[in-house]
């Protein structure tokens, strides 16, 4: 039975356990400095003092929901209004543009 050369296995992962634990203590380190708040510093970077009450959020979120509403209104009436002159441009098209009398699929069949 072969067997297993574990100084083999283990040797060459050695710099990887030492820069794993490195790593594991510089953030640690960093966690527990002065003033790393992570979630502190988000806010001063983006200029809040505090996180919006939800109470707050619930209303800018209602009035966007309102405009959304009525630019969909707006929407619904342009597409009808699309669909209206569409209609009406299929039906003048045979007398602003006569075609010539329609072919039979067979002579077009034949020329082809």
């Amino acid at each position: 039975m072969k067997s297993i050369n574990w100084k083999k296995l283990i040797l060459p992962n050695i710099p990887y356990v030492f820069i794993a634990l490195f790593a594991t203590k510089l953030g640690q380190a960093w966690r527990l400095t002065e003033r790393a708040d992570l979630s502190e510093r988000i806010l001063h970077e983006l200029g809040l003092k505090k996180l919006p009450t939800v109470k707050s959020l619930n209303e800018e979120y209602s009035q966007v929901l309102a405009a959304k509403k009525s630019v969909y209104v707006q929407l619904r009436t342009a597409e009808a209004e699309r669909r209206e002159l569409l209609i009406h441009r299929e039906n003048l098209r045979p007398i602003l543009a006569p075609e010539e009398k329609p072919r039979s699929k067979r002579k077009e069949q034949d020329e082809r």
